[in-house]
């Protein structure tokens, strides 16, 4: 990808996924939660203590799951180009 120059181009589109990704999540966790405008009127402080828990566990999630998809990726991608059987591959994961 870096000899192609397709590089800054895919790592933009992951970043662009990553956020939308981390940013329904937030929005479905703060759904969950009960973390609303209301409650933000009403009891600002509390909002932004349920806000940062959800966050927090948000970036936790988004993390585990791009690196995760990361490495899956990369791990077919070396058994489509490499001359190594798939078991042997398949042995160090």
């Amino acid at each position: 990808m870096l000899t192609s120059g397709k590089l800054n181009s895919y790592l933009a589109d992951i970043d662009k996924q990553a956020e939308e990704m981390f940013s329904r999540l937030v929005n479905e966790m703060a759904e969950k939660q009960g973390v609303t405008e209301q409650l933000k009127a009403t009891k600002p402080m509390l909002w932004v203590g349920k806000m940062n828990t959800v966050r927090s566990t948000a970036m936790l999630k988004d993390q585990r799951l791009l690196f995760n998809t990361f490495i899956q990726k990369q791990y077919v991608e070396t058994l489509c180009f490499s001359k190594v059987p798939f078991t042997v591959f398949k042995r160090q994961f």
